[in-house]
C-alpha cells in the first residue's frame, strides 16, 4: 500500500474516523486506483450520496435512503467515495477543480456537508466537529490547484513572450539591446 494512503488511514483510525476491517475491499480498490501524481490527504468512513443537481433539490438532510456507507478519501486532485454494492466495490469521484460550492447543515453531533460541482452534488453525513476540518482542507486544496494553474499559465505566458521577442530580434526588428531589455523585464531580472 502507498505510504501516503497508509498514513492517512492510520491517522483516521487514531482519530476514530474509520473502522478498517469493514472496508478492506474498498481500501484495496482505492489503493490500486490512486494516481502517482496525487497525494492522499484525508480519510473518513461516512454515508455519502452523489446526486445530479435536479435530484439534489429534493434531498432532506440526515435522510439515509439515497446514501451509501463507505470511505471518503480526499486527495490533492479528487474526492473519492468507495462503497460496496452487493459483492463489488465501486468508486464515485469528484474533481477538486470542478467544485463550485461547499456548505454544511447541522450541529455539533451530526452534520451534512454538501459539495457542489459543475454537474453533481455530493452529500456527506459526518460528525459535526469534522465539518470545519474537511471544509478547510477542501478550500486549501482547491486554492492550491488554482495557484498551480496560474503559475503554469504564467510560465507559458513568459515563454510565449520570450519567443515572440526572440523572433522580432531574429527578424531584425529589435536590436540586441532592446531584446535583452525585454528579456530581463519578462524574467524579472
Amino acid at each position: 500500500m502507498r505510504k501516503d494512503f497508509e498514513d492517512a488511514i492510520e491517522e483516521a483510525k487514531k482519530n476514530k474516523r474509520i473502522v478498517t476491517f469493514s472496508f478492506k475491499g474498498a481500501i484495496n480498490l482505492i489503493d490500486k486506483s490512486l494516481l502517482e501524481s496525487e497525494t492522499v490527504k484525508y480519510v473518513i468512513g461516512c454515508n455519502i450520496g452523489i446526486y445530479t443537481k435536479n435530484e439534489a433539490l429534493s434531498i432532506q438532510p440526515f435522510n439515509f435512503k439515497n446514501k451509501k456507507a463507505g470511505i471518503l478519501i480526499v486527495t490533492t486532485k479528487w474526492i473519492l467515495h468507495c462503497f460496496q454494492l452487493l459483492f463489488d466495490n465501486k468508486i464515485e469521484q469528484m474533481n477538486l477543480e470542478d467544485i463550485n460550492n461547499i456548505e454544511s447543515k447541522g450541529n455539533f453531533l451530526s452534520s451534512v456537508l454538501r459539495i457542489q460541482s459543475i454537474t453533481n452534488v455530493m452529500e456527506i453525513d459526518i460528525r459535526g466537529n469534522l465539518v470545519t476540518e474537511i471544509t478547510k482542507l477542501l478550500h486549501e486544496l482547491k486554492d492550491n490547484s488554482k495557484n498551480v494553474v496560474i503559475q503554469t499559465v504564467s510560465a507559458v505566458s513568459q515563454a510565449d513572450e520570450l519567443a515572440k521577442f526572440k523572433k522580432l530580434f531574429d527578424d531584425g526588428i529589435l536590436t540586441a539591446e532592446e531584446y535583452e531589455k525585454k528579456k530581463n523585464q519578462i524574467l524579472g531580472l
